[in-house]
């Protein structure tokens, strides 16, 4: 209460509550004699938080990527966009899927990381936030769901040529002109693909026939093939 004005002001920072205060009124001709004592009850509430639902779709990569922070388009009393972590106007408490090489979300950032080589499929994290002011006013739990893309697998058919059956060939590698996500595949125990022979080769007069190694991709023809395809 100032008075010499009269105004009851209320400061930035003023958590939500009831406050009371308690003053006395004179008149100042009569200053000991003509006087009044009262109250004024000055109520603050809290500010409106407004969260925007989201749901993010996630490129397949082999490297890490961050996504903007969830909190970017919510608010706090209609104009502040609420911040996280040490210095910020809001706490948040994330529960993220668990596993390693999975989508998580940073408490301090609002932002979510998706590791590189993530599976694809849909992730679910849930958070709230509350109000650092006045730790009662929270979101209630909000569900975030991340959708993991797969990588686009592009194979294309092969036609090999070698000269003769006499020595042992790689007539070439059925790997060489597919892509996964934009880049060449590859096989093997460290590879990002496996391969697996449906059907083998059939054998001509009973002599040995190429075969497709599933840890490479090479066609090894070996030697004592005879012509044919």
């Amino acid at each position: 209460l100032n008075v010499n004005t009269g105004d009851v002001v209320v400061p930035a920072g003023t958590p939500s509550g009831t406050y009371t205060i308690t003053y006395k009124e004179c008149e100042r001709l009569n200053p000991s004699s003509n006087c009044a004592t009262q109250t004024v009850v000055v109520k603050v509430g809290s500010a409106s938080l407004t969260v925007v639902p989201e749901a993010l779709t996630i490129t397949p990569s082999t490297s890490t990527q961050t996504t903007p922070s969830i909190l970017d388009n919510d608010s706090i009393g209609g104009v502040t966009t609420p911040t996280a972590g040490p210095g910020g106007n809001v706490t948040m408490t994330v529960h993220n899927p668990s596993g390693t090489n999975v989508p998580k979300m940073d408490p301090n950032t609002g932002k979510v990381t998706v590791p590189g080589n993530t599976p694809a499929g849909n992730y679910t994290i849930t958070y709230n936030y509350c109000e650092v002011l006045n730790p009662t006013n929270c979101t209630g739990t909000q569900t975030l769901v991340v959708t993991v893309g797969a990588a686009t697998l592009t194979v294309a058919s092969d036609t090999f040529t070698v000269g003769n059956g006499v020595t042992t060939q790689t007539a070439g590698n059925i790997l060489t002109n597919d892509s996964l996500g934009g880049n060449t595949p590859t096989a093997g125990p460290t590879g990002n693909v496996t391969l697996t022979v449906t059907t083998p080769a059939t054998p001509i007069n009973g002599g040995k026939v190429p075969t497709l190694n599933v840890n490479t991709g090479d066609v090894v023809v070996p030697a004592g093939t005879p012509s044919g395809t």
